[in-house]
């Protein structure tokens, strides 16, 4: 959390003096030159389609792929397709899909959460199981997925009232998202105790540990 303050901080201030289209561009165009601009722009692009092919290669686990040439990963391709081409009609409906699939995600995860944590109690520690390094290593992985907040910088000229909406979103945003993560994760830890060499094994990490004690209407 004090690793994402640092980072949001300075965006949030610049978002909210400065809105403007192309954030990334801008703010860094001006302060070390149109160069460094380019080239941040262009990780921002490469970063989130190595983060659209992530998230499309996890989904792909969770959805039957057995029949499919290249499994997982055909799976992903299609996947990957199928958006693009609903952005092709627009991106009025791509926002609005977009709006179900968050509301439908976040439901899901409520469905893991509540029950999850009802049905055991978490064995939790302040020592780390794997050591220092891998905690480490893991928040520096979880600072990665919450770096959604950038996007609003991006999008600082079309919001209304920025300065006051950007640090209202950001704020909102954050306490929800914390929640769930910290939610999801401990349900997990009380269904799955700490095993590095167990995890490896899951396919769909949360579907099977839901099955331990949601219905399996509930799982589907």
């Amino acid at each position: 959390m004090a690793v994402s303050v640092a980072g949001v901080i300075p965006v949030m201030h610049l978002a909210a003096a400065l809105p403007r289209a192309g954030a990334g561009y801008f703010y860094a165009s001006r302060l070390l030159g149109p160069a460094a601009g380019g080239v941040i722009s262009a990780w921002i692009l490469f970063g989130g389609a190595c983060g659209g092919c992530v998230v499309a290669l996890g989904l792909a686990q969770y959805l039957p792929h057995q029949s499919l040439p290249g499994g997982p990963y055909g799976l992903a391709l299609l996947l990957i397709a199928g958006l693009f081409g609903v952005y092709r009609f627009g991106v009025r409906l791509a926002l609005g899909l977009q709006a179900l699939m968050a509301i439908q995600m976040l439901l899901a995860l409520l469905l893991y959460i509540v029950p999850g944590l009802a049905h055991r109690t978490p064995d939790l520690t302040w020592t780390p199981p794997a050591g220092e390094a891998v905690f480490l290593l893991a928040v520096v992985m979880a600072y990665n997925c919450a770096m959604g907040f950038a996007i609003l910088a991006e999008l600082a000229e079309e919001i209304r009232d920025p300065r006051r909406t950007i640090p209202f979103a950001i704020g909102l945003g954050a306490a929800v998202v914390g929640t769930v993560y910290i939610g999801v994760a401990v349900a997990f830890i009380a269904a799955a105790p700490y095993g590095f060499d167990a995890y490896r094994t899951m396919r769909a990490p949360l579907l099977d540990t839901a099955e331990a004690f949601l219905p399996p209407a509930a799982v589907a």
